[in-house]
């Protein structure tokens, strides 16, 4: 049989050695606001060529946004996937211009590419491989596209 005063005893034990390993892990490590966090405070760019492109081929007149520079956190974590070549973005974006903008915009007009068409466009340069299914699910819900080169 198990005596009750043991088990107690025993659960006593452990607390304290729990209560000992949590006091012992704190440290009087001070957060300093001025310290960087990668990624959260937003980073900060200067504006250049491609960038300059972007926003007069797709912010201004589509309100769409196309990102090229690597961020993890919009992308799946569980796939292997690396930058794209900052040389192959407007390449790919005027590829994307002629073959999915242009031929909408000529048949309903440019309010139909404003409301109906993903509002971010995110480049990789490697392949995602996905299903129709699952991509047009990720289109509808986020209303973004992984282009990939």
């Amino acid at each position: 049989m198990v005596n009750e005063k043991d088990v107690m005893r025993k659960l006593k034990y452990f607390a304290g050695i729990a209560a000992a390993l949590m006091l012992w892990g704190c440290s009087e490590d001070k957060f300093v606001p001025d310290q960087y966090l990668n990624g959260l405070g937003g980073d900060e760019y200067v504006l250049n060529e491609i960038d300059e492109w972007i926003i007069d081929n797709y912010t201004r007149p589509y309100n769409m946004e196309v990102k090229y520079r690597w961020d993890q956190s919009e992308l799946d974590l569980n796939r292997t996937l690396v930058p794209i070549k900052e040389e192959l973005v407007v390449s790919v974006m005027k590829v994307v211009q002629e073959i999915w903008i242009k031929p909408y915009e000529q048949l309903a007009g440019a309010n139909f590419i404003r409301s109906y068409s993903p509002k971010k466009y995110v480049l990789v340069g490697n392949i995602i491989r996905m299903t129709g299914l699952s991509l047009w699910v990720k289109l509808k819900e986020e209303e973004r596209l992984c282009c990939t080169v």
